[in-house]
């Protein structure tokens, strides 16, 4: 018997539910259909016995045996094992679904740290490390830390797991074609970081994509009513930025860069100077990294994780500060001119900042103020406190969507010769 944490999640994984989206009745094989369904009662119902999915799926009884007998072979599902005290007679097996089939690795960015961390399709974290990486980091520099940090959860697989991808969700600019991360302001050294070397070391399937993407994506999975016209996804925090969808696809460009509101002038006379290098920057003037020193300087030294900082800012009024109201007033600028452009249903925002409602509602009722007319009158603005858990789950949902799936339906030849 594997690990306990393949038998009962704390919660339904959202994976059964996307699974439930399939089309079972346009399967052209009725094996595959009954494949299909017995493996998601199984999935609602952990510990359901073959007599119960008789009774509930109305299915032959040969049908399920069958079934079963194929789903324990390709190990989507495991039999628990019997007491020593069970009663008398031919005992009914319980049957869970093996969330440990497939396991996967998500790398994200949480101000200047990166993690990973070992997932399986319940979205249970098996392993974690962290890197902080200083600001002066190259290429190669990055690209030790990422391999390091890959290999280190990667050495918590366990036997009979296989490994689906290593998913890097990050910040900045990149080109998930031709596997590159491009640049980012945090690292003003990395500089087209090509990630097939990594992947050759690994001997892994890696893939990167921009890290605000990832999160509406699994926004738009875990919400089905944001796949439906304009969604503005806005983070404010270490860095400032944004991802957009279009009817539950988010809008990509083929150089890798889209909303960067974060690095467009709006003080072009500023003399701050940015991390990206330029002056006058939105971040330069209401990011974390930037607020910090005045944070530091009335309330003392404020923390750099972002997961941190919200803990840091509940205790300390920083947003009654005139420093932090003029940082909110350039934050509403930029963002009102993405939505003069974009013209978003919808708004969902996130940061370590706007965990404060006070500060949430401040800032929809600047940026409804310096909209254009009829562009935010009937815009709906969001607070998603939880979107910053949502890099793990989010950059490998798809991998282990896929495993299940077309392992549901391809199953082995011989199974479905014998029906």
């Amino acid at each position: 018997m594997e690990s306990d944490r393949s038998i009962i999640p704390s919660k339904v994984p959202l994976l059964v539910d996307l699974l439930a989206e399939m089309d079972v009745d346009q399967l052209p094989s009725p094996f595959d259909q009954h494949r299909v369904r017995i493996f998601h009662a199984i999935c609602r119902s952990p510990g359901i016995t073959r007599k119960d999915l008789i009774a509930y799926l109305e299915i032959r009884p040969g049908t399920v045996s069958t079934v079963v007998q194929q789903l324990t072979a390709d190990r989507l599902v495991l039999e628990a094992p019997l007491s020593s005290h069970a009663a008398r007679g031919r005992p009914e097996i319980p049957l869970y679904p093996n969330w440990m089939r497939w396991v996967a690795v998500s790398v994200f960015c949480v101000s200047m740290e990166l993690h990973a961390v070992l997932i399986n399709g319940a979205d249970e974290i098996l392993a974690e490390s962290t890197r902080e990486v200083p600001p002066t980091a190259d290429n190669l520099e990055i690209e030790d830390s990422l391999t390091d940090l890959v290999n280190t959860v990667l050495s918590n697989v366990q036997r009979g797991s296989e490994v689906l991808a290593v998913s890097l969700s990050v910040a900045g600019i990149v080109n998930s074609a031709t596997k590159e991360w491009i640049f980012s302001a945090r690292w003003p050294r990395l500089r087209h970081l090509s990630l097939k070397r990594m992947q050759e070391i690994l001997k892994v399937n890696i893939v990167v994509k921009r890290q605000l993407d990832v999160q509406l994506e699994y926004a738009m999975l875990r919400d089905r009513r944001l796949r439906d016209g304009n969604t503005l996804l806005f983070h404010w925090g270490y860095g400032i930025g944004g991802a957009f969808a279009r009817n539950g696809s988010v809008v990509t460009s083929h150089t890798g860069v889209f909303c960067q509101i974060g690095h467009v002038s709006v003080y072009p006379e500023s003399a701050k100077t940015c991390i990206c290098g330029r002056t006058g920057c939105l971040e330069a003037d209401a990011a974390l990294w930037a607020l910090a020193p005045e944070m530091a300087r009335t309330h003392g030294p404020a923390p750099q994780n972002e997961l941190e900082l919200v803990e840091f800012l509940s205790t300390h009024p920083v947003s009654t500060t005139g420093y932090f109201r003029h940082a909110l007033k350039s934050v509403a600028q930029a963002l009102s001119h993405l939505l003069a452009i974009l013209v978003p249903d919808r708004v969902l925002m996130y940061g370590p900042f706007l965990q404060n409602r006070d500060v949430a509602a401040s800032l929809t009722a600047e940026v409804r103020n310096l909209s254009p007319p009829f562009v935010a009158e009937s815009t709906v603005f969001e607070t998603v406190p939880r979107a910053m858990s949502w890099n793990a789950p989010g950059s490998t949902l798809a991998y282990f969507r896929h495993a299940y799936e077309s392992r549901l339906v391809s199953g082995n030849e011989k199974y479905r010769q014998s029906m």
